[in-house]
């Protein structure tokens, strides 16, 4: 997704292109890709192979996940691969023109629609937290599918029309022989607006979206904490009998005696069971909040050093050195590669769908079968 290398003046790009860049730095480098390439492909293939797998997944939230999967998989089929070539070669793109101009509407179309799909998870998440059991009445099917369309439909419309009509409607190509970008790589004012409208907006959305998420969590912890009724001290009046309980721990009927009346009052619960449900719950939330800031963070890293980067050599071409550039330009693919093990790997559903695939995975996740 390389916007600006053709504006970079150094020797690789004085017409020797197509040479190899120096073995030392050509196999870490190349090693590197490859984790990454493998990552994404093989990571983001089980999560779509176990939701079209597994009718249960099949809900609105599974949905998004399955959609950013299949925009990761292709990054990972798609961007890294020829862009590795690319790299190879000292940013020298033996594949023509028209295969370029092809391969960056897929490129940059992938890279938003995957924001675009954190967006719309994230939201999700908040709504879920927010409605209870009324989300599944909200949140149908039908509805995420229109939601996921209308992303698609942006993610190509933003980029799609500049990539392919750029240098008809300035009348001349900016872009050299030999090289692979994008036609309006030194339009300030355009490179300017898409970045605030690619990343800018979409992870401030994001932060403050998650920001909510987690505060509601908190919330529905305290609530949670406030509710639990601690027993009182005996008094004279108090039961003879209280809170039996069978061998496994569960609570059996309660038999209150008072005294002096000799009426007998008969409980049925399971205090002990509702105790633990609600500090599973808590841990639960607690571990879905660290998960989300985990989410923020990892956008953050792998997007800011990159969008930064491209308005500043759309300003200033020469202030940024090329390959810390093009270090920046890979480091915003690696979100493709840990994005399934952001999302998908938190559910246990996903992670167990992912040991029948892979039986081998079962020692890395330390995971127990469960009975269906």
């Amino acid at each position: 997704m390389s916007k600006n290398e053709c504006c970079l003046e150094t020797e690789s790009r004085d017409g020797e292109g197509g040479q190899l860049m120096p073995l030392p730095i050509l196999v870490p480098s190349m090693m590197l890709i490859t984790i990454m390439i493998i990552l994404a492909v093989g990571g983001n293939l089980l999560v779509i192979i176990s939701y079209i797998k597994d009718k249960k997944l099949h809900n609105a939230h599974n949905l998004y996940i399955f959609h950013l999967a299949i925009t990761d998989f292709l990054l990972g089929l798609i961007s890294m691969p020829f862009y590795a070539v690319y790299t190879a070669l000292v940013w020298s793109w033996p594949f023509g023109k028209v295969f370029c101009k092809i391969y960056m509407v897929c490129d940059f179309t992938l890279c938003l629609q995957s924001v675009l799909l954190i967006i719309i998870i994230s939201w999700d998440r908040l709504i879920l937290v927010k409605s209870g059991a009324q989300y599944y009445m909200k949140e149908s099917q039908n509805v995420a599918r229109i939601k996921v369309a209308m992303s698609w439909t942006f993610a190509f419309l933003l980029y799609g029309p500049a990539i392919i009509g750029y240098d008809y409607w300035v009348g001349h190509s900016l872009v050299e022989e030999g090289d692979c970008d994008v036609e309006f790589f030194a339009d300030f004012g355009f490179t300017l607006a898409s970045s605030l409208i690619e990343f800018v907006v979409p992870f401030t959305s994001i932060a403050f979206i998650n920001t909510l998420v987690y505060l509601q969590i908190r919330k529905r912890q305290r609530i949670r904490e406030g509710s639990t009724i601690k027993p009182k001290p005996q008094s004279k009046w108090a039961a003879d009998n209280s809170d039996k309980e069978t061998n496994n721990g569960t609570n059996i009927t309660t038999v209150t005696t008072i005294s002096g009346n000799n009426h007998q009052i008969c409980t049925y619960g399971n205090k002990k069971n509702t105790n633990f449900n609600k500090e599973h719950k808590s841990h639960k939330d607690l571990k879905a909040a660290k998960a989300l800031s985990i989410l923020v963070i990892a956008l953050a890293v792998c997007w800011i050093p990159y969008t930064v980067s491209t308005i500043v050599i759309a300003f200033s071409p020469n202030s940024i050195d090329e390959d810390f550039y093009e270090i920046l330009n890979w480091l915003l693919w690696f979100k493709a590669s840990i994005n399934p093990f952001l999302y998908a790997f938190n559910s246990d559903r996903f992670r167990e769908n992912f040991v029948k695939i892979l039986p081998l995975l079962r020692y890395v996740l330390k995971i127990k079968k469960r009975v269906y």
